[in-house]
Order: C-alpha cells, then sequence, then structure tokens
C-alpha cells in the first residue's frame, strides 16, 4: 500500500509538475498575504521549519530522481548506489523531511524493486523491508528520526503491505492492520509517536487512522466507505480525507480526538487535505472530479476555507493547483502552471 494524498485509492502517487527555474516575485507583494517564487522542482512534496524543500526532478535517464532545494540551490539526492548498475537508469522519490533535515523516500533497486530510504551528507541508505518483502517506501519522518512508510511482508506476495515505523536500532517494525487483514500504509508521525495512515477495515473497505502505544483507532468517514489520515501535527489534529455518504464525493476532513469535521469543497468536485502544520493550517486540494475542470489550492484555517489563488498577485498570471506542504512558518509548497501554461512548483511566503 503506498500513501494516498489525492484519490481514495491505496495506490494513488503525487501530484507532480515539470521544471520550471524562473524566480517569480509578487509585484505589489504588500497588498497580498503571499509572495510566490518559482521552485526548480518537478515536484515539491515537503518543507522543513528551516526552509528546504524536496521533492523530484527527471533524471538524464528520463526517470524522477529526489532533489532538496534551499536558498536558491537544487542539490541532487541521487539513488541507491548497486555495483554495475547506471544511476540514470534508475529513481527515487523524496517524501518527508525533519527540522533536521533528514530526507526519507523510495529509490528502485535491480530487479525493479523499490525500497524505503534515507538521504542524509550525501549518502542514500536502504531502510530494506520486511520478512523478505519486495517492497516498500518511507512516507513520513518526525524529528526525533522515526520513519513511517509501507512495505511488503512477505517475499511470495508484492501486493499486500503493512504499515512500519522504525524502531531506535533502525529496523521495521510492522504494525499489522485494523482488522488483522488486509493491506495498511503510514504517512506521518509526530514527535509523541502518533502514526497516521490508511488501511482495510474487516468489510474490506479503506479507513484512515491513527495509532498510538500499540493500538489502531478507526477514524471513520462522512458517511461513504472510504478514509484517509495523510498528516498530524504535534498536538495530534489529523488532515486528510474522506467519502460522503454512497462514496457521493470525498472531502478534505480535520480529525481530533473521535470527531471527524468536514472541511467541504471550494466550488464542486472533491478535495483533499494534504498537509497540516502545527498551528492548525491545512492545506490540500480541491476541484477534482469537477464538471467545470477546476482544480485549486487551498488553505483551511480557524474555519475558513480560501482559494490560495485569491490570495496571490493575480498579475503573475499563474495558477495554484495543489498545495502540498505546509511547514511552521506558515510556508507552502504547491503545484501548479506558470504564466506561460507550463506545470511548475511554487512556494508560497507569508507577508508579515
Amino acid at each position: 500500500m503506498k500513501p494516498a494524498r489525492l484519490v481514495a485509492s491505496v495506490s494513488a502517487g503525487l501530484l507532480s509538475a515539470a521544471v520550471c527555474y524562473a524566480m517569480i516575485a509578487t509585484a505589489n507583494a504588500a497588498t497580498y498575504p503571499y509572495t510566490v517564487t518559482t521552485i526548480p522542482l518537478q515536484s515539491g512534496n515537503a518543507n522543513n521549519l528551516p526552509g528546504v524543500i524536496v521533492g523530484d526532478n527527471t533524471n538524464a535517464g528520463g526517470n524522477p530522481e529526489a532533489f532538496s532545494y534551499s536558498n536558491g540551490t537544487s542539490t541532487d539526492l541521487g539513488v541507491l548506489s548497486v555495483s554495475g548498475v547506471t544511476p540514470s537508469t534508475e529513481s527515487s522519490n523524496a517524501n518527508a523531511i525533519n527540522v533536521e533535515g533528514l530526507i526519507v523516500g523510495d529509490s528502485t533497486v535491480p530487479g525493479q524493486y523499490t525500497h524505503a530510504v534515507t538521504f542524509s551528507n550525501g549518502t542514500v541508505k536502504d531502510l530494506g523491508t520486511i520478512n523478505g518483502g519486495q517492497n516498500s517506501t518511507a512516507a513520513g519522518v518526525n524529528d526525533l528520526g522515526r520513519i513511517v512508510g509501507n512495505t511488503n511482508v512477505s517475499s511470495t506476495d508484492n501486493v499486500t503491505t503493512h504499515a512500519f515505523v522504525t524502531t531506535k536500532s533502525g529496523a521495521l517494525k510492522d504494525l499489522g492492520t485494523l482488522a488483522g487483514t488486509g493491506s495498511s500504509a503510514a504517512f506521518a508521525i509526530n514527535d509523541f509517536g502518533v502514526i497516521v495512515g490508511q488501511s482495510n477495515t474487516a468489510s474490506g473497505d479503506v479507513h484512515g487512522f491513527t495509532y498510538e502505544n500499540g493500538k489502531f483507532v478507526d477514524i471513520g468517514t462522512l458517511g461513504g466507505s472510504t478514509s484517509a489520515a495523510v498528516a498530524v501535527n504535534q498536538i495530534g489534529f489529523v488532515a486528510g480525507y474522506a467519502t460522503t455518504t454512497d462514496d457521493a464525493n470525498t472531502h478534505a476532513i480535520l480529525y481530533y480526538r473521535g470527531k471527524i469535521t468536514d472541511l467541504g469543497v471550494l466550488d464542486q468536485g472533491d478535495s483533499f487535505a494534504l498537509a497540516i502544520n502545527d498551528f492548525g493550517q491545512v492545506v490540500g486540494v480541491s476541484g477534482l472530479n469537477s464538471t467545470d475542470g477546476v482544480i485549486d489550492a487551498f488553505i483551511y484555517f480557524d474555519g475558513k476555507l480560501q482559494d490560495l489563488n485569491d490570495l496571490i498577485d493575480p498579475s503573475l498570471g499563474i495558477t495554484l493547483n495543489s498545495a502540498n506542504a505546509i511547514n511552521d512558518q506558515g510556508e507552502i509548497v504547491v503545484s501548479g502552471t506558470d504564466n506561460q501554461g507550463n506545470a511548475a512548483t511554487f512556494l508560497l511566503t507569508p507577508n508579515k
């Protein structure tokens, strides 16, 4: 089971955007809540408090490769090094970063398998799998260095996955599933050890969960069959998504201590919450599967859902489609299109 961020399917991937190197500054920044900067990453997946952004670019072989960006400099994080294998024929992804700069994600290995990895000080470290499983991926890391993700747990089954958390020794600990059967995946962990993710239930539905002190809690849905707990802050607020009655729509949600709150949509279609910071600011995407085809990045705070496109200088001519990450400075990593209609990654910086 892979991290699900934009669709109810467990195998959903991340939004991506094409490379754009021009730096854009809002002409009249003081008039608008955010200044926009274009970031030279094809996808921006996470950012930390110091302002380092991680994501992907395309390598010489045309494959995605993990990159970081900080202070105007992009750094190729590389792939797992295997003797006799040309690096550009492999791929890697950077999915999360903690305040210390530890980056986690995954990288391909010979045989077309993918393993969870860490990227640190120029080294890509293979975290392996459980019980000889073929594939794994690391989706989240807390500021204490505990890593979560999902892994195959059998050498003969490359479909079923279980959520994992790393132990103090660095080994992968199998968390199991909500019902003891099916698949699960962990997407994030806070410094208090609260893990969030998604798992099959006894009925075969897919529900978001929290996991703490060895116990799963099913966060439920908005009346439908599917939900996901995608992100968690230090206070324990969980951001994600859930389907409504009869699975008619998918809405962004906020969950806390047994209560699930529907964040709604900006206009129509489906919405998904993708990240939350410690101040309770939630960001994501709204408008997927809408009849008008308009997809917009949003921020939710203090009970209000806002289109981020309304909070930047319109003369820039850009469109913000999905807000993928937010740090405690309120800086938001967004996928969208530039003023030439090309896919791009942007950083929105609050104007104080």
